[in-house]
């Protein structure tokens, strides 16, 4: 995982801090390479705080509270340093803008732009001198501020350093060691500079998205700080959390001159660089991939486009490879692949193992009962509609579950069968209240039981009868002690009844086994029985229940 900036103070990080959060990102750096970086104009600090010698002695060796000591002419560094502390404090003040930032102050004669001054070695901002006692002191006049996002130059310019090592020995201490070819570098960095910056071209979007990223986290924490955990905000608390954003957004559009086709150039540029350029560069991917969500939540703060729509916008956009869905093998936009949408991997994962079992289910099947690829969809588009969907999620975490050797996953699938067969009476309703009014009065009202919810959808069916029969003769005996021996005996009792259509023979031993397996949880629920032998059958069973259900169901269901 990435070491993420502190995102409410991103855009001004003290050089400390920011060699830091390189560091803690697999980026390395030192104060003596950003100065090297600077001199040859590579990389500059965003900002720059310069001080007056005598303010910078006072401050080494005064508290900013005791502000008799300091001359009157430094009212406007006092109030800076006031304004920072208020600005880093964000539980005790509302500050959202960086005080840098406010251009009518004072005190910006003192903040300094180091891409429009000429250069001076930072040694040069070093402040010696002896105090009334006779000991000597020494401290800086300068400090240099930089913006998160510049750990990707930074990264840009590491990766060059490194393709044009040289190898020299240095036969005084009898050692080899690697260098740059300095010169070489001065004159590659100034003459093409955007072959190792990653954004040369797009630093003005990265400060926009900078500041963007800055305001977001800062109105939201302001908009949550008073409430307890858990709580949310009103509806006249969001609308002024919304309009703070939004109205930020607008100004930053302003400022910067940009319009939304910039943004989503921009947007591709990121999605481009999270493939191409951190392969193999996990925490820097981890962190544009942060930079993506901001990108798109603040185009959707200005355009109201929803995530699908800016997804199809991107398209395939940045990929160096073709990314597929599981089951449908459609094509994944960009998008889709950075921030998968759970419901849809879901889907994607059971339906692999739903198409397994369908397979199996036709193969012993006669036509009037087999499911064609049109009855499936319709199936999915059925419960998705009618909120039944867990029913994928019971599929493929049962599928995932039946496969690992965790504890936890061998207690779940006994919960899987359990909600499964409950998800049988819950279709069985829903078919029943969907249905054409002779069936669907019949559900109007607390019903419950599988033989008692399949009666107005089955009871015309061939094997309704013998169902009947069978399910007072064994299934309502099933308890913790004879659960597995009723299931067992299952096909011999079916063959007493005089049952030679092994179709018939086929829904009832499926429907019976999941009859059983509910009358048991209904009234077990508190035991835990893993069938860990007979697994797989048992949940098959429940399947094919379903299917036969709605194959039967299917055509019931009233036209709208």
């Amino acid at each position: 995982m990435s070491n993420e900036p502190n995102y409410t103070n991103c855009k001004y990080m003290e050089k400390g801090e920011f060699i830091k959060f390189c560091v803690n990102n697999s980026v390395e750096i030192t104060p003596d390479f950003l100065e090297l970086f600077e001199k040859e104009k590579l990389l500059y600090p965003i900002k720059r705080w310069v001080y007056p010698k005598e303010y910078a002695i006072i401050k080494q060796h005064t508290f900013l509270s005791d502000k008799q000591v300091y001359d009157s002419t430094y009212s406007s560094l006092l109030e800076l340093e006031e304004e920072i502390f208020k600005f880093c404090n964000l539980y005790l003040f509302n500050r959202i803008n960086h005080p840098f930032d406010e251009k009518d102050k004072d005190w910006q004669q003192y903040l300094l732009d180091p891409t429009d001054n000429e250069f001076i070695i930072w040694k040069d901002y070093k402040v010696n001198y002896v105090d009334e006692s006779g000991e000597s002191w020494s401290t800086v006049r300068a400090q240099n501020y930089y913006s998160y996002w510049q750990i990707y130059e930074l990264d840009g310019i590491n990766d060059f350093r490194k393709s044009y090592f040289t190898v020299r020995f240095n036969d005084k201490e009898n050692y080899y060691y690697r260098t740059c070819d300095k010169e070489f570098v001065e004159k590659w960095s100034r003459s093409n500079k955007n072959n190792i910056l990653r954004f040369y071209q797009f630093e003005s979007h990265y400060a926009f998205l900078c500041e963007f990223i800055q305001s977001y986290e800062r109105n939201i924490f302001i908009a949550f700080k008073e409430k307890n955990a858990g709580d949310f905000l009103t509806e006249e608390e969001l609308n002024i959390l919304e309009n703070n954003i939004l109205n930020k957004c607008n100004k930053l559009m302003e400022i910067y001159d940009f319009t939304i086709d910039n943004l989503y150039e921009f947007l591709e540029v990121l999605c481009k660089k999270y493939f191409y350029e951190y392969k193999e560069k996990t925490k820097l991917q981890d962190l544009i991939k942060r930079d993506i969500w901001y990108c798109i939540q603040m185009i959707i703060y200005l355009t109201g486009d929803t995530w699908e729509d800016i997804s199809l916008k991107i398209g395939r956009k940045g990929q160096i490879a073709t990314y597929y869905k599981l089951y449908s093998r459609g094509e994944k936009n960009t998008l889709e692949v950075l921030f998968p949408n759970e419901r849809e991997e879901i889907k994607e994962r059971a339906m692999i193992y739903v198409d397994r079992i369908v397979k199996s289910y036709n193969k012993q099947s006669t036509p009037k009962y087999q499911l064609t690829n049109t009855d499936i969809s319709n199936f999915i588009e059925f419960i998705e509609t009618n909120d039944l969907d867990h029913f994928l999620i019971f599929i493929a975490d049962s599928n995932v579950d039946y496969f690992s050797q965790k504890y936890k996953s061998k207690k779940n699938l006994t919960f899987y069968l359990r909600n499964l067969s409950i998800f049988i009476e819950e279709i069985i309703k829903t078919v029943g209240l969907n249905s054409i009014d002779e069936i669907r009065t019949q559900y109007i009202g607390d019903i419950s039981g599988i033989k008692t919810i399949l009666k107005p959808i089955c009871k015309e069916e061939t094997w309704w009868n013998t169902y009947v029969e069978l399910e007072k003769e064994i299934a309502q005996k099933a308890n913790s002690n004879n659960i597995t021996i009723l299931i067992n005996k299952l096909p011999d009792e079916i063959n007493k009844k005089n049952i030679r259509d092994k179709q018939r023979q086929f829904i009832l031993l499926n429907i019976l086994k999941a009859t059983i397996i509910r009358n048991y949880y209904a009234h077990n629920s508190a035991k835990i029985n893993n069938f860990k032998t007979s697994y797989p059958l048992l949940f098959e069973s429940i399947l094919n229940s379903i299917f036969i259900i709605w194959v039967i169901g299917k055509d019931k269901i009233r036209n709208e």
